[in-house]
């Protein structure tokens, strides 16, 4: 079977036939990057210049190069180019002191204005191209600092801003606008094309787009293959090269207790903390509380805090890492933020998970690989 066709656009100009490269997309840290690896000196790319990173004919990356390193020795030359997505210009761009500017900026009340506002001097920044959630059951604004009217909300588009945004000279305008968008239960990230979106992660009603299995014989001697029949999978080898799984339980607790001091409704600060409410995290078999501090302005606010804190530290604690050859499957390539259906013996894994991350990789010793960063199908998931 022939390899992934991999290519990088920059400048007009299309290159293949890498020495290696690195491609990591992953949908919870704030900027993609990739790196490439060239033979001889090549001289026509340089820092700053737009690249599209294209695999089997599909835009897969659009950036920036941040890095170009030109190395020689005796029989040797070799040039890589270093660059990461549109996301990486938000997260590098911050709050300027401008006269009159962080007034106006605090005194916004609608996310979409303030994104709008934020990204307006950010370069090749499409404004058209920023997608918003709509319909976003109040269910996921977590945490909720503030009761909005109504059972469904307007979406990110029309909602208020639970306070006055944060805003502080030197801040960047990723951090300002995800940390607003995750105070509404979104992230914001940004896509292959270039799109950035506020929205939420696939859940349990997606279809799944991949399959991975590792199907070992049964005691019966019933081969692999067989196994893999009666168990609906499709015939062949198991495609898993590499696994590893992580559970990591330090970060939950039994009981996660928020408590502030502000009530906004009487406007009177309680020194002993009185405004505080729990949650519990029935996956914890013994008693392991913590008290976690919270600018919330209520009693409700207090609660929806303590309970995305118990999601948060549920989904965070599980992760699973494959890796698995070439960097597509019938045709499709690997992406973030998409379902995949795991069947797997040695892990005790048979379900639908979601992909978190890929990793293109290419060197000469391995050869086309992905390593892909999966996750339960649950809320609570936090950019960083």
């Amino acid at each position: 079977m022939s390899p992934d066709k991999v290519e990088i656009k920059i400048n007009g100009l299309v290159i293949a036939g890498f020495l290696g490269y690195v491609a990591d997309s992953n949908v919870l840290i704030p900027a993609d990057v990739c790196t490439f690896r060239l033979a001889g000196i090549v001289t026509e790319f340089k820092k700053f210049q737009q690249f599209q990173l294209y695999v089997n004919g599909l835009l897969e990356m659009t950036g920036i190069i941040d890095t170009v390193e030109q190395t020689y020795q005796k029989g040797s030359a070799e040039t890589t180019i270093t660059g990461r997505d549109l996301m990486g210009l938000v997260v590098d761009s911050t709050i300027m002191p401008k006269s009159g500017h962080l007034n106006t900026l605090r005194q916004i009340r609608l996310v979409k204005e303030l994104a709008v506002r934020l990204l307006k001097d950010v370069p090749f920044i499409n404004q058209k191209n920023v997608v918003y959630a709509h319909e976003l059951p109040k269910s996921q604004w977590t945490p909720n600092f503030h009761k909005p009217s109504g059972e469904v909300l307007a979406g990110v588009a029309g909602a208020e801003t639970s306070e006055d945004a944060q805003l502080e000279p030197g801040e960047t305008i990723f951090k300002v606008l995800s940390d607003l968008a995750q105070r509404r239960g979104l992230l914001f990230w940004c896509e292959p094309d270039g799109t950035f979106v506020f929205g939420t992660l696939k859940g349990k009603s997606a279809p799944a787009v991949f399959n991975f299995y590792c199907v070992k014989p049964a005691k019966d001697g019933t081969p692999s293959h067989l196994r893999a029949l009666h168990a609906g999978i499709s015939p062949g080898k198991n495609n898993v090269l590499r696994a590893q799984v992580t559970d990591d339980g330090s970060k939950q607790f039994s009981v996660i207790t928020t408590a502030g001091q502000q009530d906004v409704v009487s406007g009177v600060a309680d020194p002993d903390y009185n405004l505080n409410a729990s949650a519990s995290d029935s996956t914890v078999p013994f008693y392991k509380p913590t008290l976690l501090m919270t600018e919330a302005p209520n009693q409700q606010g207090c609660k929806e805090h303590a309970e995305w804190e118990i999601k948060k530290r549920a989904a965070n604690s599980w992760r699973l890492e494959y890796t698995v050859s070439r960097h597509s499957q019938n045709g499709v390539n690997y992406r973030a933020n998409t379902v995949c259906h795991i069947h797997d013996d040695l892990l005790g894994l048979n379900g639908n998970y979601l992909i978190l991350g890929r990793k293109f990789s290419m060197d000469k010793n391995t050869g086309q690989t992905t390593l892909l960063t999966i996750g339960p199908l649950a809320e609570g998931y936090t950019i960083g």
